[in-house]
């Protein structure tokens, strides 16, 4: 590993001050929904002379159907029952509840659309109330438009059973709705038919559709017609970077283990060629998402089933599997159907967590923090309705995404609604950054306040809003020659000195602390985001404190260090050996010779005072010490291992310098 990548492995740490995504679950008992189909289910048991058939709840969409601007709740049937709408009582009660509002709407309950996937809400005619579609087939589908009266059905039924995407989320709307003739007006195409809407006669009319399917390479073609399974071609976007639309195509068989998958890289002449491999994918998979989750402009794939399931990360058109076991297990793991893979910014940081829901009721959550996913799920939940039981919308209208989802069977159906607690709304209010009481502190051992960070060091500064709502894990030089001291919207002012901005998220700014501090004992420093000063807060100061980068990224456990060739870090599995020059990073050594000035890149500068390694207990042979050449803030430590070190995987090392002791951590050694 190269020395700038380690750098921003070491540098940031948006878990340090524990804004995690969190959620409060309000349970069916408490939010009204267990009582409502409740008495749905006794009724229908009375109206079908005692037993009940057909009670297999599917989906569930959020949308305003009562156009209060609170998103309700409609539930529906795998068959011939129809569903429900359950309206959004916040706005009347000012909790999380919800009241069965279906028979003030419709006559009947079966005429609700009855779907093969979730139901899908949008405004069919520009009345300013939103209309349900169900898609499935001719048979058992309905459409109804959301008059102020109620309910009425229209016809023909709009059957697109392949819509492409059409399970995923209501907040992410199904490719498959488009405006295909130009009047303004969406119209749904499975591109197998098209569904175009005529606005005077209040209905949808089927027409073929006018998709023209690529020409797919021979040896595609020919997978393609010798296999009798469900297709789906997804020409969504520039896998590869190059402004060519490529293609994605998979197969697969609900009730069978057989599944393709293919990359078809789009060319100058526009034909399409097969690169799966050349890339890094699997040819065996399903496609469950084609997202940029990682905030650049080209999409991550999530694959399940076949041999290498899992989150296949993009790096310039070239696809490699995430390092996370469990994230890439369970997106792995397969029921019937396809499982969803959702990418959701709970907390507003930037960063997409991923909800995961599987057809046999499974949803997890993963969390990820700015660095990565967690490798265990922020929610967990078994036991949730097959298919499309869950959506995700802002209940309450605080501004963060909450999450519903369809719970039980038989007479144990409700909803369980998450509450999004998280610090931050997802939507980004744009009010003036807080930095917390205690907030700045030391960005390699992150001691807590008041321990001092030193002039020239790197300093954290957690908080919320301190950002435009951008994640950005580096800087860059300006026309001065020095590091930016604006970046992603935010700027910092220390003791009203202009500080060099490392990085910059919502939560939390990487600065360096001015030289110019030297021999003060406390700073008081200002974020200025969106145009808005933070209120002051005061931070304590030392010409020297010395803190050791961790791989953990918190100050604790292994240290970051790098072998003898300058490259390779050192691990468990990559021990550092006897006798062997490691390197290390830290920062808060102190002042530089020559000095350096604030925010300019590093070149030989070295300690003013004499640093001190011990390991195990034993001096280390110093070979360098001073500021890490090309980086503003950061310092880097050559030593040599003692030959009589103990062997093992945690050998305690710690630094000291002009009497300051840095964090205690430990580095694996071998023979």
């Amino acid at each position: 590993m190269k020395l700038s990548a380690l750098a921003v492995l070491v540098l940031f740490c948006s878990s340090c001050w524990g804004q995690h995504v969190t959620f409060e679950a309000i349970p069916g008992d408490q939010n009204g929904t267990q009582a409502a189909f409740a008495a749905w289910r006794s009724s229908e048991i009375a109206r079908q002379g005692g037993r009940i058939r057909g009670d297999w709840w599917w989906g569930v969409t959020a949308c305003d159907v009562t156009a209060d601007g609170y998103p309700d709740l409609v539930a529906t049937i795998h068959g011939r029952l129809g569903g429900i709408v359950l309206r959004n009582d916040f706005p009347q009660t000012g909790r999380i509840g919800y009241t069965d509002i279906t028979s003030s709407l419709l006559s009947d309950t079966r005429l609700m659309p009855r779907a093969d996937r979730r139901a899908h809400c949008w405004d069919f005619d520009h009345d300013g109330r939103v209309d349900i579609a169900g898609f499935s087939n001719d048979a058992k589908n309905a459409s109804l438009f959301n008059d102020p009266g109620g309910f009425t059905r229209i016809a023909p039924m709009m059957s697109p059973i392949a819509l492409p995407m059409a399970g995923k989320p209501s907040y992410l709307a199904p490719s498959g709705l488009t405006d295909l003739n130009g009047d303004g007006f969406l119209d749904v195409t499975d591109r197998r038919f098209d569904w175009i809407f005529q606005p005077s006669a209040r209905t949808f009319t089927r027409r073929p559709s006018t998709y023209v399917k690529p020409t797919l390479p021979p040896e595609v073609q020919d997978l393609v017609d010798h296999n009798d399974i469900n297709w789906r071609y997804f020409d969504c976007c520039d896998v590869t970077g190059d402004g060519l639309e490529d293609l994605l195509l998979f197969g697969y068989r609900s009730y069978s283990r057989v599944n393709f998958s293919r990359l078809l890289v789009r060319q100058p002449d526009g034909s399409l060629v097969d690169e799966t491999v050349a890339r890094g994918l699997p040819v065996d998979a399903q496609v469950n998402m084609i997202e940029n989750v990682l905030g650049d402009a080209l999409p991550e794939i999530a694959m399940s089933r076949g041999t290498a399931p899992g989150l296949y990360i993009n790096s310039g058109g070239q696809f490699s599997r995430i390092a996370n076991s469990s994230l890439n297990t369970e997106i792995g793991k397969h029921d019937v159907y396809p499982t969803d893979v959702d990418p959701v910014d709970f907390n507003g940081d930037g960063n997409m967590e991923l909800i995961i829901h599987r057809s046999f009721g499974w949803l997890l959550v993963f969390e990820h923090t700015g660095s990565g996913y967690l490798p265990e799920p922020t929610l967990s939940l078994r036991g949730g309705w097959r298919a499309d039981g869950y959506d995700v919308a802002d209940v309450d209208q605080d501004g963060a995404l909450d999450i519903m989802v369809g719970v039980g069977r038989g007479p144990d159906i409700s909803f369980v609604v998450y509450r999004n607690t998280s610090t931050r709304a997802s939507t980004g209010f744009l009010e003036p950054p807080v930095v917390f009481d205690g907030g700045v502190v030391h960005n390699a051992s992150f001691a807590p306040s008041p321990a001092p960070v030193a002039p020239g060091s790197i300093a954290a500064v957690f908080g919320d809003g301190l950002n435009g709502g951008s994640v950005i894990h580096s800087s860059a030089i300006g026309p001065d020659g020095k590091v930016l001291t604006s970046l992603g919207g935010a700027s910092a002012r220390v003791n009203n000195i202009a500080a060099p901005v490392l990085y910059s998220t919502l939560g939390q700014l990487g600065i360096q602390v001015p030289f110019e501090l030297a021999g003060e004992s406390s700073a008081t420093i200002r974020v200025i985001a969106n145009g808005a000063p933070s209120t002051p807060r005061t931070f304590f100061l030392d010409n020297y404190a010395p803190g050791i980068f961790t791989l953990s990224q918190d100050g604790r456990g292994t240290v970051a260090a790098l072998h003898e060739d300058g490259e390779t870090l050192v691990t468990t599995e990559e021990p550092a050996r006897l006798g062997e020059v490691v390197t290390i990073f830290a920062t808060g050594l102190g002042p530089l010779s020559p000095p350096l000035e604030t925010g300019s890149p590093a070149a030989l500068h070295v300690t003013s005072s004499q640093v001190t390694v011990l390991i195990d207990g034993l001096p280390a042979e110093l070979q360098f010490s001073g500021a890490a050449p090309g980086f503003v803030g950061l310092n880097q430590v050559n030593f040599r291992i003692p030959d009589n070190t103990r062997i093992a995987s945690e050998i305690p090392l710690v630094l000291t310098i002009n009497g300051r002791q840095s964090n205690a951590v430990t580095i694996p050694v071998s023979p």
